[in-house]
């Protein structure tokens, strides 16, 4: 289970503009934006959803990409391509 499977679960019974993981062993971290015709019951019903919602059942985020890693790994693949004859 993921975040965006907590996402679906509380769009089910909620209207709502998103939720927030932030830190996931810590659900003080974790919101809902309820969009504005969003009633009572139903925000309620949002809340319920989330509260129950086990933190070990939402994945964490991937590792970020080292950017000038991979750029210098695309600018090597885009001269071997050349090299080779090709175009880019």
């Amino acid at each position: 289970m993921t975040a965006i499977d907590l996402h679906a679960a509380i769009a089910a019974v909620c209207p709502i503009d998103g939720i927030s993981v932030g830190k996931v062993s810590d659900k003080a971290t974790w919101s809902i934006c309820f969009a504005k015709e969003a009633t009572a019951m139903q925000i309620a019903a949002a809340k319920e959803i989330m509260d129950k919602w086990d933190a070990i059942m939402v994945a964490s985020p991937p590792v970020p990409v080292d950017l000038v890693a991979l750029q210098s790994r695309i600018d090597a693949l885009e001269k071997a391509v050349v090299a080779l004859g090709g175009k880019l």
